[in-house]
């Protein structure tokens, strides 16, 4: 917290570059940037390249990380290439906002998939003001009125793939026609404790 009882998300990042950093805690906090391809503390500051709170600045930092390592996940283009083949139109539907998943559609090389940001990705925090996040269906409406790109489709004809459960309830509360849980991304340990949980709805 900074003085006063605010939280850094809502002060000003940069005002950090003004305090003096403990040499351990800089050299520890730089050591974990370097391993991520960002900059150093001293590197950001100095370039003016600072975000004004700290939530900005996490955000920053994780579009520049992912946009070095961003991947499909396995199978993934022979999926989509396969949905491509036998005609059946696809987008993207999420929570994440932009532009962090077109970051992750260019650095996994995905971009023929998905050219048009505003015809192909839609996200729920950058779609809507205020934002509509899952489980709402907002998100996932919103998708299939754009599937195919000439007038969408009804949400009953659509399928949708997830990976949690408030994506789950955002599917159903859209009414689409069928849900399909997916566990492959790295991020799931446990798959089969993972897919209990999707289909529990």
């Amino acid at each position: 917290n900074e003085p006063g009882g605010q939280h850094d998300t809502g002060t000003r990042f940069a005002r950090r570059r003004r305090r003096r950093y403990a040499a351990p805690i800089a050299a520890a906090v730089d050591a974990q940037r370097k391993s991520l391809g960002l900059p150093t503390l001293a590197e950001l500051f100095a370039s003016g390249g600072a975000e004004s709170t700290l939530l900005a600045q996490q955000k920053a930092d994780t579009n520049a990380r992912l946009a070095l390592s961003a991947r499909a996940t396995p199978n993934t283009p022979a999926a989509l290439d396969a949905l491509r083949a036998a005609g059946t139109p696809f987008v993207i539907s999420t929570t994440s906002g932009k532009p962090r998943v077109p970051i992750c559609v260019d650095a996994a090389a995905l971009r023929d998939y998905f050219p048009s940001d505003e015809l192909h990705i839609h996200s729920g925090e950058s779609d809507f003001t205020p934002p509509r996040f899952k489980p709402a269906p907002d998100v996932y409406l919103r998708a299939a009125s754009y599937v195919g790109g000439g007038g969408g489709l009804p949400p009953a004809r659509c399928v949708a793939v997830e990976d949690s459960a408030s994506g789950v309830g955002s599917a159903a509360n859209a009414k689409l026609g069928l849900i399909v849980g997916y566990v492959g991304a790295s991020h799931i340990a446990d798959k089969e404790g993972h897919a209990k949980m999707l289909l529990a709805g």
